[in-house]
Order: C-alpha cells, then structure tokens, then sequence
C-alpha cells in the first residue's frame, strides 16, 4: 500500500522523537532537519487532525 508522503514523513519522525525519548532536538539531529521543522510539521499535523 502506499501511503501519502505527509504520513510516511509524519510517522518517521514520530518514530524518531520516540527513540530520542521525547528529545525534539536530538530527533532533529538525527534527521538532518532542525527542530522547528519538527514543531511545524507537528502544528500542521494537528491542524489536518481537527479538519
């Protein structure tokens, strides 16, 4: 199956922060992004959640 890049891009870096025990920064570190990437995205995710 495949899935939309959003939650193929959602899921590894919640797999990510889940491995870094919550640790945003460190996740961002890992992912080669920065950690406001991650909040945005996060905001996002959620805004597509209440929609």
């Amino acid at each position: 199956k495949i899935k939309p890049l959003w939650l193929e891009e959602k899921e590894i870096i919640e797999r990510a922060i889940s491995l870094c025990n919550g640790n945003i920064n460190l996740a961002a570190v890992y992912l080669e992004i920065s950690p406001s990437t991650i909040y945005r995205k996060k905001q996002g995710w959620k805004n597509k959640d209440a929609a």
